[in-house]
């Protein structure tokens, strides 16, 4: 007779990976040993993003912060240790929006970096982090710090931020996060035009070594994550390019040129307002294709059009528009 204390662990951690959607079933799972207990609430907690910000604050998110807090900071809390996925949220979009806000600003901003020295000690296993809607240097540099030492973040997403330098988002990622897997960059805007230097090499073995999944905006400001080797290009495997910006096609087209054999899955959104009609912008686009990506792709439809049915090895291509 097989008992759970017979049944390898392996298996038994197998049987509790297949119910990773199912909440209920998780959180009776446990119940059930300490064994258990780990690998449940592992995946009962991978379903929990926490959002750290302080531009929408109301009597609600205000008690629901406060619960918050008071659950990490409980005597024997092991809550925080759990969380695996984080987001923060700047005042960026708040003020664009909204002038009104202008004048207490810096203030807001102290108080967005007083909340995550409170916060961020608790999650130490935090492993994808989303920064959104900030202007880096706002915050203060003991705050980059803390961010920075989330050392066991694999996937990391910078959405609508602002740098001095793309060198400085660079950097920080790289030197910070050195098991990264996954970068997506959305929206980037910097002050400083990008240059390789001392402090930043065109190339380094170590720097995003294990970067495997590429997602960015394609826009003249991330542009050098394609073009100038800092990123191991020849090494990503998953890439996915949100192109908006007529100038961008031909640093893309580059970039396509040298990207290396282990590439498996390569999608390409593009979404511009353009003064062609439908059936041209087609037809050019095609053609950009079929010049610019030599590597054997299935090509799906596009505006309704077919392209070439290119034979399809082992690689996967998606257009899409919008």
């Amino acid at each position: 007779m097989i008992t759970r204390e017979s049944f390898p662990y392996e298996l038994q951690d197998l049987v509790i990976g297949y119910l990773w959607e199912d909440l209920q079933s998780l959180a009776l799972c446990s119940l059930v040993s300490s064994r258990w207990l780990g690998r449940a609430r592992k995946l009962y907690f991978a379903h929990f993003l926490v959002s750290i910000e302080v531009i929408r604050v109301t009597d609600e998110t205000l008690k629901k912060t406060t619960e918050l807090k008071e659950l990490l900071e409980a005597p024997h809390s092991r809550l925080g240790r759990h969380i695996q996925r984080l987001q923060i949220i700047g005042l960026d979009e708040t003020f664009d929006r909204d002038p009104r806000f202008l004048p207490s600003m810096q203030e807001m901003w102290d108080e967005l970096s007083s909340e995550l020295r409170t916060l961020l000690p608790h999650f130490p296993n935090v492993g994808h982090l989303t920064v959104w809607g900030t202007t880096w240097k706002m915050f203060a540099r003991d705050v980059q710090i803390q961010i920075g030492s989330l050392s066991k973040v694999v996937s990391l997403a910078w959405k609508e931020v602002h740098f001095d330098a793309l060198d400085e988002l660079i950097l920080f990622a790289s030197e910070n996060f050195l098991e990264l897997e996954k970068l997506e960059v959305e929206r980037l805007e910097v002050t400083k035009d990008f240059r390789i230097g001392p402090s930043l090499p065109a190339q380094d073995p170590k720097r995003f070594a294990h970067l495997r999944n590429l997602k960015l905006y394609a826009e003249p400001s991330a542009a050098p994550l394609l073009t100038s080797n800092i990123v191991p290009i020849q090494m990503i495997t998953t890439l996915h390019v949100e192109v908006r910006h007529l100038s961008i096609w031909s640093t893309l087209g580059s970039a396509l040129k040298t990207i290396g054999s282990a590439l498996t899955s390569l999608r390409l959104d593009i979404r511009m307002n353009v003064t062609i009609n439908d059936l041209s912008y087609g037809v050019w686009t095609n053609t950009w294709i079929q010049k610019n990506i030599e590597s054997d792709f299935n090509i799906f439809r596009y505006r309704g059009c077919r392209f070439p049915n290119i034979p399809v090895q082992k690689r996967e291509f998606e257009v899409t528009a919008v």
